[in-house]
């Protein structure tokens, strides 16, 4: 009796003038009555005013093999086509890279028709601190010391303090400039040695093979100007390590070695440290020339910079 009036309630679920269902189960009722209604599961409403406008349509088995299947072929199309984006925007250069290579290029001397060579250490470097008219504070040798082994750390070179029998082949010198101007803001076509009136510079022995990695080298530091001292350290530490020439402030990043006494980074930026890095891999020989320097540059450029940029941490270029 309890069954009966079940698919009679069933039944009596006839409004709009959608057809009654009728089953003898009650756990068919419900799908039999389902198959009978319109769309979106109402009542087949359309059913009294049109019946051809919506067609009643069959409910469908879901079949869980075919919807893995269909998903499956969907995820594969959406990974190639970002897999064909994604390597399309590798290819694509990176600006900032570019800059890299160019100012590299232009560092070793290489920029324009010159008969520069590649210079650089293969020596260990056995340096000692020379004072002369006066003696700076305590704090910029330390500062000296640690820029060292900085530069030994970024370069593979090793760098030791000479011993008091050895024979230095790298100077610090401490020296009390002669005159007011200095090395960076000395124009180019003043008919003087520049090194008589500069505040900071680096000297490396000319005429040598450098084939056989530079022998000689020796930096001029203020003793009487700690702050000047400080702003020369790491940009002649970087010409001593074999970059000679300077290149424009970017605003891309900055260096140690950008034109201008007051634009150029204090300390070793991200841009210097790649550089250095690059001239001091094996792919790049002493003595080579601007034939024999382009192209493994560009390569060497562009592996040292994926190996800075493949870590998570951001660069801070700046």
């Amino acid at each position: 009796m309890g069954q009966k009036r079940r698919i009679e309630s069933l039944q009596s679920d006839s409004v709009y003038g959608a057809p009654p269902c009728r089953s003898s189960e009650v756990e068919k009722a419900v799908l039999a009555c389902a198959n009978r209604r319109g769309p979106k599961g109402h009542p087949a409403i359309a059913k009294k005013d049109n019946p051809e406008r919506f067609p009643i349509r069959s409910a469908q088995r879901f079949n869980p093999d075919e919807w893995r299947d269909s998903a499956m072929k969907e995820a594969l199309a959406i990974t190639v086509i970002m897999a064909f984006f994604l390597s399309f925007n590798w290819m694509k250069s990176d600006p900032i890279e570019d800059l890299l290579y160019e100012d590299f290029i232009q560092l070793l001397g290489f920029s324009d028709e010159t008969s520069f060579q590649v210079m650089k250490w293969v020596d260990p470097i056995r340096y000692k601190i020379i004072y002369r008219n006066g003696t700076p504070s305590s704090e910029i040798v330390d500062k000296v010391h640690n820029a060292l082994q900085d530069f030994s750390r970024y370069s593979g070179v090793p760098v030791r303090l000479s011993g008091e029998q050895e024979i230095p082949n790298f100077k610090v010198m401490f020296n009390r400039p002669n005159g007011r101007f200095n090395t960076f803001n000395t124009p180019d076509h003043i008919g003087r040695d520049r090194r008589d009136r500069a505040t900071c510079y680096a000297m490396v022995d000319d005429g040598l093979d450098y084939r056989k990695g530079i022998q000689a080298m020796m930096i001029v530091l203020p003793n009487n100007n700690d702050k000047q001292a400080i702003k020369c350290l790491e940009h002649e530490l970087m010409h001593a390590f074999g970059f000679w020439q300077h290149v424009p402030w970017r605003e891309e990043y900055s260096t140690t070695l950008s034109l201008g006494l007051r634009s150029h980074a204090v300390k070793v930026t991200p841009a210097d440290v790649l550089w250095i890095k690059a001239l001091y891999s094996p792919e790049i020989v002493p003595g080579a020339d601007k034939s024999q320097i382009k192209a493994v540059a560009r390569r060497t450029i562009d592996r040292v910079y994926r190996e800075a940029t493949s870590s998570d941490a951001p660069i801070n270029w700046r």
